[in-house]
C-alpha cells in the first residue's frame, strides 16, 4: 500500500469511527444517515445541517453539496504533480483567519488521475444550520465514545450541584416559554396563552386576560412582582386565511392588561429599563419599543428581513438583538444598526452586563461573547441548540437548551452540568434573582438549578 493509500485508510477509519456513513451510492434502505443531491450517504437526519427530512438531504443552496453536515462551495482545483489520487480524503489543516480551516476536502472519482480542473469540495462558508436538534450524543449512540470528535457531547461534565424539579401540579401541562424571577415572586408565560405566578415558593395558574382572537405568549420581563411586560402574538382568521400580529401584556401595580396594534407577525422577546419603557423584537426585523406604558413598531429599520428572538438593552437608547442566521442588531444612541455575528448559527438568548460586554447562546450549541463591542465565538461544550442565557447574582452564567441541557460558566470557562433522569425536555428560558435560578420548558417543567 502506498503513503497515499495508507492516508486513505487511516482517514476513512478515523471517520467511521464517529458513526460517519461512507461515501458510496446511497439507498434510503441502506443509508444510516441520508442521501445528499449527489446520491452520496451523508451523516444527517432532518435535524442536522443538511438534512431536511426523512432519510433525504436538503439539496443545498446554489453549487453547493451537502458533505459531513455542512454545505459547501463546489470549486475548479488546477492539479499538479502533487495532487493526490482521485477519491482520496483530505483533511486541510487549521489556518487562521480562514472559514475552511479544518474541513474534509474529497476529490471525486475519475478513471485514473484525476486532471486539472477536477471538481472539489471547496470549503465555503456554512449555511445555517437546521436548529431542530444534534446529530449524535454520547448518551444515545453507542459508536460515539471517548474523544470521539463528531460529537462534542463526548466531553467530560461536571456537576452543577443537585436540580430540583418542581413536580407540584400547577394546573397546566402547556409548554412554558419564558420565566422571569425577581427577588419576592415570579411569573412565567407560554402557549395557549398560559400564565404561572410563584407566590410563597409555589406555582399557580393564573387566568390570563380575556382577548378578542386568541393569543400565545413568548416571553416576559419583570421590574418587580407586581409591574412587567410580556409579548408574543395574537391570530385572527379573515376571508378563510390566518394573520399573526404582535401583542403585548402589561402587568401595571399587580394587574394584567392586553394591549395590540396591527403589527406584523409576532413578537419573540422583550426586555425593559423600567416598568413603562423598554424593547420588544420579533420576526421580519420587528423592533418594538415600550415607551411610557405603550408599544409600538419602530418602521423601516436596517435590521429588517431578520427574525429576532432575542433582545438586551441597557437603557431605552441601548442594547442588542440577536436572531435568525446569527444576525445581530446594535441599539446605540436610539438607533438600530445591523452588525454582522462570528456565525451562521441562530441566536436564542442574549444578556449584557454593560453596553459592550455581553453574551449570546444559540443553534448546535453555539456560544457568543462580546468584549469591547466585539463578538467572537467561544469553545462550544455541546452540540445541542440553547434557548436562553441569564447571569446569576453571583456572576454565573446559566445557559440551557434542548434535552435538558444545562451548561453553566463560573469564570473559568463553560461546562456541561451532568444530567440525570429520563426524561429530558427542551428548556426554553432561565431566570435568576436572590430565590436562585430556575428553568422552564417543555410539559410545564420548571426546573430549579440552584
Amino acid at each position: 500500500m502506498n503513503t497515499s493509500s495508507s492516508l486513505l485508510a487511516l482517514v476513512v477509519l478515523s471517520l467511521s469511527a464517529c458513526g460517519l456513513p461512507s461515501l458510496t451510492e446511497c439507498s434510503p434502505l441502506t443509508c444510516d444517515g441520508c442521501c445528499d443531491s449527489a446520491g452520496l450517504c451523508q451523516m444527517g437526519t432532518s435535524s442536522t445541517v443538511c438534512g431536511g427530512g426523512g432519510n433525504f438531504c436538503d439539496v443545498c443552496v446554489g453549487t453547493q453539496q451537502c458533505l459531513l453536515k455542512t454545505c459547501a462551495f463546489v470549486s475548479e482545483l488546477t492539479r499538479d504533480a502533487g495532487t493526490p489520487d482521485s477519491g482520496e480524503v483530505i483533511t486541510t489543516m487549521p489556518d487562521a483567519g480562514r472559514v475552511d480551516a479544518g474541513v474534509v476536502v474529497v476529490v471525486m472519482p475519475d478513471a485514473g488521475k484525476a486532471d486539472a480542473g477536477m471538481p472539489v469540495i471547496d470549503a465555503g462558508p456554512m449555511m445555517p444550520p437546521v436548529d431542530a436538534g444534534p446529530s449524535c450524543f454520547c448518551d444515545t449512540s453507542p459508536a460515539c465514545t471517548g474523544s470521539c470528535s463528531c460529537d462534542l457531547d463526548c466531553n467530560a461534565t461536571v456537576d452543577c450541584g443537585p436540580v430540583t424539579l418542581d413536580t407540584a401540579d400547577a394546573g397546566t401541562t402547556a409548554t412554558l416559554s419564558s420565566v422571569a424571577l425577581v427577588t419576592d415572586g415570579g411569573w412565567a408565560v407560554g402557549e395557549g396563552p398560559t400564565m404561572l405566578h410563584l407566590v410563597g415558593g409555589a406555582w399557580r395558574k393564573v387566568a390570563a386576560p380575556t382577548s378578542d382572537s386568541p393569543y400565545s405568549l413568548s416571553s416576559i420581563r419583570l421590574i418587580d412582582d407586581a409591574n412587567g411586560w410580556a409579548v408574543g402574538t395574537w391570530r385572527v382568521s379573515v376571508g378563510g386565511s390566518s394573520y399573526s400580529y404582535g401583542l403585548a401584556l402589561a402587568l401595571t401595580n399587580g394587574t394584567w392588561s392586553v394591549k395590540k396594534n396591527s403589527l406584523g407577525w409576532g413578537l419573540n422577546a422583550v426586555d425593559l429599563v423600567d416598568g413603562s419603557n423598554g424593547w420588544a423584537v420579533g420576526a421580519s426585523g420587528q423592533l418594538t419599543q415600550i415607551s411610557a406604558g405603550s408599544y409600538s413598531p419602530v418602521l423601516s429599520t436596517p435590521c429588517y428581513q431578520t427574525s429576532f428572538y432575542a433582545v438586551d438593552v441597557i437603557d431605552s437608547m441601548t442594547g442588542w438583538a440577536g436572531g435568525s442566521n446569527g444576525k445581530l442588531c446594535k441599539l446605540a444612541n436610539g438607533v438600530w444598526k445591523p452588525v454582522d455575528g462570528p456565525e451562521f448559527s441562530s441566536i436564542y438568548g442574549l444578556v449584557l452586563t454593560d453596553a459592550s460586554t455581553g453574551w449570546a447562546v444559540g443553534s448546535n450549541g453555539a456560544v457568543w461573547k462580546m468584549n469591547g463591542g466585539t463578538w467572537a465565538a467561544q469553545q462550544p461544550v455541546t452540540n445541542r441548540t440553547l434557548r436562553a442565557i441569564t447571569i446569576d447574582t453571583d456572576g454565573t452564567l446559566w445557559a440551557v437548551g434542548e434535552l435538558d441541557t444545562v451548561i453553566r460558566n463560573t469564570g473559568s470557562g463553560w461546562a456541561q452540568c451532568r444530567r440525570g433522569g429520563s426524561v429530558a425536555p427542551t428548556l426554553t428560558s432561565v431566570s435568576a434573582s436572590g430565590q436562585g435560578v430556575i428553568a422552564v420548558g417543555d410539559g410545564a417543567r420548571r426546573a430549579w438549578l440552584k
